[in-house]
């Protein structure tokens, strides 16, 4: 493995996703791996940068499918999945997550993901845009020119920690403003949830909460938030 490549994957693990990329990108200017390409989507995608973590899962699932390798091609996939689930894109990311499973029904979080995509699918209705299929197995193929992968890194790390909490179309760019920013609508307002077997994990995605509507109340078996 490249130094770069382990030095992005030590950053990852630190959570220092800016670091990350910076690092897996250089890496991919020596090989054009699955597991990088697959790693850097995932530093993508924990800051906010969910259309940049689509690209790389899709540019993996490529790699994976060249070097026939299963694995590789469900652990693509798996992030593919991901990013779709993130950009509201349900019926695209239901469908990934079974092509996941398809090839490797032991991939690491598949069913607790799967759980979650199926339960904001049933939230929309039948005609809603999120629930459309968009997607095949196999992404069509787009070459991408090296100063655009060099540039990914500097578009994410500029991605406060602030607008990472939200989805990436969400984040304005290039224009200023005096008035006060709005509040996320509370049927727009969306949440994940992780469990592991020691703790439970609530991410809330909510702009411009008021502070005295944020006193969030746990209680043995639920969560109540004022503002939604």
């Amino acid at each position: 493995m490249s130094t770069q490549a382990v030095l992005g994957q030590k950053a990852l693990e630190a959570k220092d996703y800016s670091a990350a990329i910076e690092h897996y990108t250089e890496a991919l200017k020596s090989s054009n791996s699955p597991l990088w390409l697959t790693q850097r989507s995932t530093a993508y995608q924990r800051q906010g940068a969910h259309e940049l973590a689509l690209q790389d899962a899709e540019d993996a699932v490529h790699a994976a499918i060249s070097r026939g390798r299963r694995e590789l091609i469900a652990a693509a996939q798996m992030r593919r999945a991901i990013a779709l689930y993130s950009l509201g894109r349900y019926g695209d990311a239901r469908l990934c997550f079974t092509w996941a499973r398809k090839l490797n029904e032991k991939e690491k979080g598949l069913g607790m993901w799967q759980a979650k995509v199926v339960t904001e699918y049933n939230k929309l209705d039948e005609e809603a845009e999120g629930r459309k299929i968009t997607i095949k197995e196999t992404p069509d193929k787009v070459e991408r020119a090296p100063k655009e992968l060099e540039s990914k890194a500097t578009k994410a790390s500029e991605i406060t920690p602030a607008a990472a909490a939200v989805p990436a179309s969400d984040i304005t760019t290039g224009t200023t403003s005096t008035s006060a920013p709005a509040q996320t609508p509370k049927d727009k307002i969306r949440h994940e949830w992780y469990q592991s077997s020691s703790k439970v994990t609530i991410t809330i995605f909510a702009k411009n909460v008021p502070k005295d509507q944020a006193d969030i109340q746990i209680g043995t078996q639920s969560v109540r938030l004022p503002f939604l």
